[in-house]
């Protein structure tokens, strides 16, 4: 199992979301609390980069 390695200061996102609100994350850290999860190949913030590179607008997201 793949982990990602972060310094005692920082916090992962969803801990972030918690402590700091909605309007403290990026929407790359957003997208990857929704996702929750990447793959051997990739984690799960290079998943969600690439889900907002491939978007015109967040809104691409409902579709």
């Amino acid at each position: 199992m793949y982990s990602i390695s972060f310094q005692e200061d920082s916090l992962l996102p969803r801990e972030r979301l918690v402590r700091e609100g909605v309007e403290a994350l990026s929407n790359q850290e957003l997208l990857a609390i929704l996702l929750r999860t990447g793959t051997r190949q990739a984690n799960v913030f290079e998943i969600a980069q690439k889900v907002l590179n491939s978007l015109n607008s967040l809104t691409d997201l409902k579709k």
